[in-house]
């Protein structure tokens, strides 16, 4: 692909039904009483994997020609809106990019014509991260950096230092050598090497 466009559900998980019959499964016990879901919640175990069919289906007919061939990727377009519309799912419209752009903002990545590389606003904010005063901190450090291991050559391996750091009942004592697992993480994120992505009609 050379041409990027997206759309993007409003709350998506919110826009799809429970079951009928199925809302008891779904019960939230409060001091206030007890309350079921209509809609599917974010935190369910499925939700994730119940989303995911539901896109595959509403675009079923259009997958294999908008990521394999170059067809009229406007008609593409227009016909993804028309499958939200008769679906009757809401789009949040900062989220929307109808004009094809060559490069595209996507989960935390950039996307361009053959490549793959992190989001610049999430490099920046690795690269200035402070150094972590206690477990929380840290914690939250290593799920940004953790989002891009796929990046970074060896990550398991700079990374084990700082993850020993979060053991249940491990003292936290942020030593030279925690420090230094630290910088070096945050240099080879900051790298932002590129991945190619594979060329499926090579031999």
């Amino acid at each position: 692909a050379k041409a990027f466009t997206k759309i993007d559900l409003r709350k998506g998980y919110y826009q799809v039904w429970i079951a009928e019959g199925d809302e008891p499964k779904t019960t939230c016990v409060t001091r206030y009483g007890a309350f079921e879901w209509l809609v599917m919640p974010f935190v369910l175990t499925n939700a994730p994997a119940t989303f995911c069919t539901l896109m595959n289906k509403l675009f079923h007919p259009y997958l294999d020609q908008f990521v394999q061939q170059h067809g009229g990727l406007c008609g593409i377009l227009v016909q993804g809106v028309q499958s939200f519309a008769r679906q009757r799912l809401g789009r949040e419209a900062r989220e929307v990019q109808f004009c094809p752009a060559s490069t595209v903002k996507f989960l935390g990545h950039t996307i361009s014509h053959g490549e793959i590389v992190m989001d610049g606003d999430k490099v920046e904010a690795i690269r200035n991260w402070e150094a972590p005063t206690k477990v929380p901190e840290l914690r939250s450090f290593l799920g940004l950096a953790n989002y891009y291991r796929h990046f970074i050559f060896s990550y398991s391996a700079i990374a084990a230092p700082l993850i020993d750091l979060l053991k249940k009942n491990r003292e936290w004592e942020w030593t030279d050598a925690y420090q230094t697992a630290f910088e070096k993480l945050k240099a080879t994120v900051t790298e932002e090497p590129v991945l190619a992505l594979p060329d499926f009609l090579a031999s």
